[in-house]
């Protein structure tokens, strides 16, 4: 009679084992379908990224801007130090 909960104790940790793999197997599957769609996303997101820059360079031309680091320097020659600071402190 002591076999019969040893058994049972090994059916219960059998059980454990093999639910434990099945959601191994479900965490896998949603990775692998990540890595299907990751191409596109970055793709997408890329443009989008192109698409800002663009913008702020457009944006930058229209008041006068190249974006030249002897331009930022002028910028912030002009700005005052309080101001500059606290811009610094939020990067």
């Amino acid at each position: 009679m002591t076999e019969l909960p040893m058994e049972v104790a090994s059916l219960a940790i059998d059980a454990v084992a093999l639910a434990r793999l099945l959601i191994n197997t479900i965490d896998c599957f949603e990775l692998v379908q990540l890595g299907r769609t990751a191409g596109r996303d970055v793709q997408t997101n890329v443009l989008k990224l192109d698409n800002c820059r663009l913008r702020f360079s457009r944006c930058g031309e229209s008041i006068g801007l190249s974006g030249s680091a002897a331009e930022i320097e002028q910028l912030m020659a002009l700005t005052p130090r309080n101001v500059v600071l606290a811009a610094e402190e939020r990067m």
